[in-house]
């Protein structure tokens, strides 16, 4: 299995979002909380099951930090989410 940590890049491959690329925040059992900074905020992320995602083949070190250090912001986290999509999609 694919090494899971928080600040690693998923994809949605079910749901309403599906196609959209999201940022892991936490990590529970069955589940990941995930957000884009833009339609799925830090205050609110969403929670989705591990196997409606797909994990990408991106980390960015900076965002790890950003969330480890409780510094990640929305705006950060919009921006990062718009790079990661234009590389890898």
């Amino acid at each position: 299995m694919e090494e899971v940590v928080i600040g690693r890049f998923a994809l949605s491959i079910a749901g309403r979002d599906s196609g959209r690329v999201h940022i892991i925040v936490a990590i529970e059992e069955n589940f990941f909380y995930l957000v884009d900074g833009s339609t799925r905020k830090i205050a609110v992320p969403k929670k989705k099951k591990i196997k409606h995602t797909k994990l990408l083949n991106v980390r960015d070190a900076e965002v790890e930090n950003l969330i480890t250090n409780g510094e990640l912001t929305n705006k950060l986290a919009a921006a990062a989410v718009k790079k990661i999509s234009f590389e890898n999609i």
